[in-house]
C-alpha cells in the first residue's frame, strides 16, 4: 500500500509540473528568447565591426598602393634607363655564350 501511494504521488507530481510547464509557457521560453535576441545583437555588432575593420584595412591597402604608384612614377626617369641597361646587359650575355656546335654530317 506505501509502495502505491509513493508511486501515486509520483504520477500526481509529473501531471502538476506537466500543466505547470504547459501553463507557465510564455514565462518559462522568455528567458530564452531574450537569450536568442542578445545573441543575435552580438552578433550583429559583431559583423558591423568587422566590416567596418575590413573597410579601414582595404582603404589602407588602397591607399598604399596609390603611394607605391606614384612613388614609381616619380622615380620612373631612374628606374627605366636602369632596368634598359641591365635588359641589354643581359641579352649581351647571353647571346654571347659559347654555343656547342654541332657535327657537320649529322
Amino acid at each position: 500500500m506505501k509502495q502505491f501511494l509513493l508511486i501515486s504521488l509520483n504520477v500526481l507530481l509529473a501531471a502538476v509540473v506537466g500543466v505547470a510547464i504547459v501553463h507557465f509557457w510564455p514565462l518559462t521560453i522568455l528567458p530564452v528568447i531574450l537569450g536568442l535576441l542578445v545573441g543575435l545583437g552580438l552578433l550583429a555588432l559583431s559583423v558591423v565591426g568587422l566590416v567596418a575593420v575590413g573597410a579601414v584595412g582595404g582603404g589602407m591597402v588602397i591607399g598604399l598602393l596609390g603611394v607605391g604608384l606614384a612613388l614609381l612614377a616619380l622615380l620612373s626617369p631612374v628606374w627605366i634607363p636602369a632596368a634598359l641597361l641591365l635588359g641589354i646587359i643581359w641579352l649581351v650575355k647571353k647571346l654571347s655564350r659559347t654555343r656547342p656546335r654541332r657535327p657537320v654530317g649529322a
